[in-house]
């Protein structure tokens, strides 16, 4: 790691507002839970989510801020659904 690399930890810590890090954990533990095959990694300075292929990122603002490359369902729309 290099010496200005920070762990996934260590950014929700430090870059997330204290009112929105418990909604990350809760983003984490679902994305561990129902997508155990996802790879939790840093990338250019914000925590990525790729399976076989990306799933999310965390960007910090303001407001709390994920975003998706994939496909979104909506769980009103598909019961077996992920919620982000």
């Amino acid at each position: 790691m290099a010496k200005n690399d920070i762990t996934v930890e260590e950014f929700v810590k430090t870059k997330v507002l204290p009112e929105f890090q418990p909604i990350v954990g809760v983003l984490r533990k679902v994305l561990h839970k129902y997508a155990p095959d996802t790879r939790e990694f840093m990338s250019y300075g914000i925590p990525n989510y790729k399976g076989k292929r990306g799933i999310a990122v965390i960007s910090p603002a303001k407001t709390l801020s994920a975003t998706t490359s994939g496909r979104c369902w909506n769980s009103t729309e598909n019961k077996n659904s992920y919620v982000l």
